[in-house]
């Protein structure tokens, strides 16, 4: 992108803040809602002990957010609005963090509608200007996208030490910041190359879905029908792929592979199937009590004719695994 492209994008966006400038500012010298007066009497106690522990009810507002707020407080006054311009401040801040990431994941165009969306929002820039976290949740998020962009893009140790920092930082002033935790990990496998089944099949169904309810879009180099075959290209470095663990515990165990849990969990269901018309052995019994102690066991009816003509199964034992 040339530019005089680049220099226009930061007009647009110097243009739409400072336009919604006197929204944001237009309450900071209004009254304190009830809820942001209990914040406020814990900003203002006596002692630092005290705001962190207000007696009287459960503290949730995160102990940056307090920290920093009672120092602005001792620098402007105790006002209305040196409560209210930490919030404020963050929620400005976040804008030009928030369209640096968005422009690193999906291009120019789309960051200036995405972040041309969170400037004029209003429950954004009501929210903002009250004396709670909100403000501060916006620039956290968009601080971590940030990072965690940038890390994807060039995992050195400078970018990782980075990255760490602001997640042992960021929750202290946003106690939403863990969930970005998950974000992290869907880009980061997403933008991994990835071996995986042989599309139709159950278990790669699964995991398309896995990544489509996160928003990730895999970058899938090789598809396979063999597990053995894809466990023999993750070992030589090739990729990495989505496995059920039982199939990769020899592995792991021997350091040949190593695995992880996804976050969230990936599960697939299950089913166990009989005929009809055959008696239950005490070893099919006893094998079916063992999938029903899995848990998560239902029984679903089933009707019709067996290939061989006899009858179907009894019932379909599904369990989540």
């Amino acid at each position: 992108m040339s530019g005089t492209l680049w220099t226009g994008e930061l007009l647009v966006y110097a243009v739409l803040i400072v336009a919604s400038l006197p929204a944001r500012l237009s309450a900071m010298r209004a009254s304190l809602w009830l809820d942001e007066a209990w914040v406020a009497n814990s900003i203002l106690s006596p002692s630092w002990k005290e705001m962190f522990y207000y007696p009287r009810w459960l503290q949730p507002t995160p102990a940056l957010f307090l920290a920093l707020t009672r120092l602005l407080t001792k620098v402007l006054g105790p006002s209305e609005a040196a409560l209210r311009f930490l919030p404020v401040l963050a929620a400005v801040a976040a804008i030009p963090v928030l369209a640096i990431a968005l422009r690193k994941l999906f291009g120019p165009a789309a960051a200036l509608c995405g972040t041309s969306l969170v400037i004029v929002n209003f429950w954004a820039v009501k929210y903002a200007q009250q004396v709670k976290q909100f403000g501060a949740d916006v620039f956290a998020s968009a601080l971590l996208v940030f990072l965690i962009t940038r890390y994807c893009d060039r995992p050195d140790r400078r970018n990782f030490t980075l990255l760490v920092a602001g997640f042992v930082v960021m929750p202290f002033l946003s106690t939403t910041a863990f969930l970005l935790l998950t974000a992290y990990y869907l880009l980061k496998t997403a933008r991994e190359p990835l071996i995986l089944y042989e599309r139709g099949g159950t278990i790669r169904r699964v995991i398309d879905g896995w990544f489509r309810r996160g928003g990730a879009r895999p970058h899938v180099v090789m598809e396979l029908g063999n597990e053995e075959a894809i466990k023999k290209l993750v070992g030589a470095g090739l990729g990495i792929s989505v496995s059920p663990a039982m199939a990769v515990r020899d592995e792991v165990r021997s350091g040949a592979l190593s695995s992880r849990p996804l976050a969230p969990p990936l599960v697939r269901r299950l089913g166990l199937v009989r005929r009809r018309d055959k008696p239950e052995t005490p070893a099919l019994s006893m094998f079916r009590s063992a999938v029903e102690s899995l848990g998560g066991v239902s029984e679903n009816r089933a009707r019709g004719r067996s290939p061989a003509g006899g009858a179907a199964g009894r019932g379909a034992r599904r369990a989540r695994t």
